[in-house]
């Protein structure tokens, strides 16, 4: 070879040295970059789910990741998940966030090995079809050409596998390209243990607060019906309960009743409070859990129709609710689109907050029964005060016209000696009330947990968690106790009843004094928009206006502007999926001859004709971070200036109006 021709060699080598190192340099700086991106990225990255793909989108700046999954493996369940998958090949939903291999030692699979042996595995297309006939296994998936896997590891304990392959490209990975997997994995690792564990503090917090919210709403809420509004509030806080309704059953008829449902398809398919005989004889997934006792979770391929009342879910959850050993009930939660929308993790979610659950409902139940005791001696009461008023208007009418005052004043004073032997039966009901403790108990109970709520977790390892779920569990017969003592005093005072105290009271004449009242003018409507002109301007919602001459009406000013911007604000979350073209907010006034109205429509979904009636009742809500008090507040403040609001859809089916009606200034509404 001539001298000119091996320089040309030698120079040819060198390049080609010279161009590998400077890939190699280049992908170490790579490396270094996405190490140090990664570490930040985990003060803003909020939740698992945007940490994969955030490492998915790093990786794929130094290495192809055309189609890359990480796998966790869970020891004690001998299982594997893939929370996060993208394939060119497989769908996506073969690999979903809910799918699990069990008896995972046993597959076989790659992932698997390289879990066990904690090393990494890179195998061609070749290797991979030896393997698998050596194993006598199926390949999970499409075959691929290259495979590259390596372990993720935590302080020398594999926690899952990290996964890179190529279907078409028998050249595309080679053994450098395993290095710097492995080089970052560790990092990997680490950062999706800590977010895992992060992400199962938050849940734990939260299904603590939600059992807390549970047990306070027997408190809180006025009747059964505001009770399981509040318990689907709070369960959405840890599970979709989009379609959800909770069954009630009765033992000593075998059959149940559904007092709560909400549900996007079938909420009128069955009635509320509509029974259900024969149950345990019934072909029903709500049968099954009755008389299984135990969770259920189907998805669509495990549902039969026959068992299906109403359009057949892609998964469905249900639990029991017990009281000690005793079932009481089912609640139950599905999902019409996503078959994977539920796992093992929700169905212990929703059973390990399905026992304070029961022990609300069947704590409100007993507080309705003797509500409605109440209620009835209530009503004795009243009709005896109106036969009592009826009597001595009588007597004093006559002893006046008989000129026999002194008989009048007699009878009075009879009356009120009879009225003095109901209040000492009425004081005896008190003094039982006064003296029982089990209240007060509860409210030192629900103060412990508010007490140690900022470090709940610690509290609930104590000894005293462990006493207090005790007391929780016996609240049930110390209330029955109390309502058995009730109803013998209830029963004593119905029987013995005669008269009342005080019965007939010096009617006072009516006062309108409700605070500042002004004139109904413009300004207060154009004061309500300044307020929420920087949302209105936002949101992009075009105002319309158009106002009739305006008799006198007289209004209180600061509640009107608070009603004016409850529905403002309303109307912008109503058109929140409407076009920005399309958001408007329309405000008009007009009159006739016997009141003011004032309207506020707007373009969104408007109100579903089921909910009109509902929208102005405390506690109702179908905003996911709603209370209920708005629109409630709105009808409170509106029945206070001698008004009226209610609510109607537009004619033209865009969206709801809101109609704020006001008498003439010294009239009345008829």
């Amino acid at each position: 070879m001539s001298l000119k021709n091996r320089n040309f060699q030698n120079h040819k080598k060198r390049s080609s040295v010279n161009k590998i190192v400077e890939n190699d340099f280049s992908k170490i700086e790579k490396i270094n970059s996405f190490l140090i991106r990664i570490s930040e990225a985990v003060s803003v990255i909020s939740d698992l789910d945007e940490l994969y793909h955030y490492i998915h989108q790093l990786l794929s700046e130094i290495i192809d990741t055309t189609n890359f999954f990480i796998a966790l493996y869970d020891p004690e369940e001998d299982s594997l998940v893939y929370p996060y998958h993208v394939d060119e090949m497989d769908k996506v939903e073969d690999y979903d966030q809910n799918m699990k291999i069990l008896n995972a030692s046993k597959s076989g699979s790659l992932t698997i090995e390289v879990v066990k042996s904690g090393k990494p595995y890179f195998g061609t297309k070749k290797k991979l079809l030896e393997r698998f006939e050596k194993l006598k296994v199926k390949k999970l998936g499409t075959l691929c050409e290259q495979w590259l896997g390596v372990p993720l590891k935590v302080q020398n304990e594999v926690i899952g596998c990290m996964t890179v392959q190529s279907y078409t490209d028998p050249e595309r990975y080679d053994q450098r390209d395993s290095e710097i997997l492995s080089s970052v994995s560790s990092q990997v690792a680490l950062l999706i243990e800590n977010k895992r564990k992060e992400k199962e503090r938050k849940q734990s917090q939260e299904r603590i607060k939600t059992l807390y919210e549970i047990s306070n709403a027997v408190n809180t809420t006025d009747n059964l019906d505001d009770l399981y509004h509040s318990i689907h509030r709070s369960l959405s806080r840890i599970i979709n309960v989009k379609n959800f309704y909770i069954a009630i059953y009765k033992s000593d008829t075998d059959s149940v009743v559904f007092p709560y449902k909400a549900d996007q398809y079938d909420q009128d398919e069955i009635e509320p409070f509509s029974e259900i005989k024969n149950i345990k004889e019934a072909n029903s997934l709500t049968s099954r859990v009755i008389q299984d006792g135990k969770s259920l979770l189907l998805k669509d391929d495990e549902l039969e129709v026959s068992t299906i009342r109403g359009t057949v879910p892609k998964i469905w959850l249900g639990v029991p609710l017990k009281i000690k050993d005793e079932i009481i009930g089912v609640m139950a939660t599905q999902s019409y689109e996503n078959p994977h929308e539920y796992s093992i993790e929700d169905l212990e979610i929703l059973s390990s907050v399905s026992e304070q659950v029961a022990m609300a409902i069947d704590s409100k139940r007993k507080d309705e029964e003797l509500r409605k005791l109440n209620e009835e001696l209530e009503q004795k009461v009243i009709e005896r005060t109106n036969q009592l008023e009826a009597a001595q208007k009588k007597t004093l009418d006559h002893a006046h016209k008989a000129g026999m005052a002194e008989m009048a004043i007699g009878t009075i004073h009879n009356v009120g000696n009879i009225l003095n032997s109901v209040k000492i039966s009425t004081q005896l009901l008190l003094d039982l009330l006064k003296a029982d403790k089990s209240f007060e108990s509860l409210e030192s109970a629900n103060q412990l947990i508010r007490e140690n709520i900022d470090h709940i977790d610690e509290f609930f390892q104590s000894q005293k968690s462990i006493l207090l779920m005790k007391y929780f569990l016996k609240i049930g017969e110390l209330f029955k106790d109390v309502k058995s003592q009730m109803d013998k005093h209830l029963e004593r005072l119905s029987k013995g009843i005669g008269s009342i105290e005080e019965v007939i009271v010096a009617q006072q004449q009516y006062t309108d004094y409700l605070g500042h009242r002004v004139d109904l003018d413009i300004k207060i409507i154009e004061d309500a928009l300044t307020i929420q002109q920087g949302t209105i301007e936002k949101y992009g919602i075009q105002v319309i206006k158009s106002f009739d001459d305006i008799p006198r009406a007289v209004v209180q000013e600061t509640k009107l502007i608070h009603i004016l911007v409850n529905l403002f604000r309303n109307a912008r979350d109503a058109m929140f999926n409407v076009a920005m073209e399309k958001r408007k907010l329309c405000i008009s006034l007009e009159n006739d001859n016997k009141a003011v109205y004032l309207k506020v429509s707007d373009t969104g979904e408007g109100i579903p004709e089921e909910n009109l009636h509902k929208v102005f009742n405390h506690g109702f809500t179908t905003k996911k971070d709603g209370h209920g008090f708005g629109l409630h507040t709105c009808a409170n403040y509106m029945t206070e200036m001698n008004g009226r609001i209610r609510a109607e859809n537009r004619k033209d089916g865009t969206g709801a109006i809101f109609i704020l009606e006001f008498p003439l200034k010294n009239q009345k509404l008829s």
